[in-house]
C-alpha cells in the first residue's frame, strides 16, 4: 500500500475521526510505531540471524563418516557432591532429652524427625503454636489430617485414625499424654 491509498482509506472511513486526530497526525503515529516494531525485532531476532557454532555434518555421506573421530574411551563419569548433613540424618540417631515415647506406630520414615522436632520445640504452655510446623510438613509431605490431642491412656489409638500414623508421648515435668495422629479424611 502506498501513501496515496493509505490516505485515500483513511478519508473514506464512515467513523468519525478518533479524537478528532487528522489523517497526517494519524499516519505519522502509524509510521513511528512501524519504525519501533522494525527496532525491537532487530534485538529480538537476534539469535536467530546467527550460524551455529560449527556447521552440522550429514552423517548419512560416506566422507563425513570417515572424517569424524571415534571416541573409544568411556565417558568421564560425574562426580557426585559431597553429602552434607541434614535434619534427616541428625534425626535418626538423636536421643531425646525431654520427651518419652509411650507408644507409636508412626512411618519409620517420620517418626525420628517427629520425635526430634517436638523435644526441641515443644512448650506446654502454647502446645499447639510449637508444633504446629511439623504437622504443616506431615500435611505436605503425607497427606492432611494432622492433629494433636492430649489423650488419657500411653496405648490409645483413636477410632478413626490412619493405620501408621500415631505416636503417644509425655513430656518428664508434665504428667499429661500427648498424641500426635493423623485422622482419616472422610469421603463424601
Amino acid at each position: 500500500m502506498n501513501d496515496q491509498e493509505f490516505y485515500d482509506t483513511f478519508k473514506r472511513s464512515r467513523q468519525p475521526m478518533p479524537a478528532n486526530i487528522s489523517p497526517e497526525t494519524f499516519e505519522e503515529i502509524i509510521r513511528r510505531d512501524h519504525v519501533k516494531r522494525e527496532f525491537i525485532s532487530k534485538f529480538t531476532n537476534i539469535y536467530e540471524d546467527v550460524p551455529p557454532y560449527r556447521p552440522s555434518v550429514d552423517m548419512r555421506q560416506p566422507a563425513a563418516r570417515d572424517s569424524v573421530p571415534v571416541r573409544r574411551s568411556s565417558p568421564p563419569h560425574p562426580q557426585t557432591p559431597p553429602r552434607y548433613s541434614t535434619y534427616e540424618d541428625s534425626a535418626v540417631n538423636y536421643q531425646p532429652e525431654r520427651i518419652t515415647v509411650l507408644f507409636s506406630n508412626m512411618d519409620k520414615k517420620w517418626e525420628p524427625k517427629v520425635i526430634k522436632y517436638l523435644d526441641q520445640h515443644w512448650k506446654s504452655n502454647a502446645c499447639f503454636a510449637s508444633i504446629y510446623p511439623i504437622l504443616l510438613k506431615l500435611e505436605q509431605n503425607v497427606g492432611p489430617g494432622w492433629r494433636v490431642d492430649k489423650i488419657g491412656s500411653p496405648r490409645l489409638v483413636q477410632s478413626d485414625a490412619v493405620p501408621e500414623s500415631t505416636l503417644n508421648f509425655q513430656f518428664s515435668p508434665d504428667r499429661q499424654i500427648y498424641s500426635v495422629w493423623r485422622q482419616r479424611v472422610r469421603e463424601f
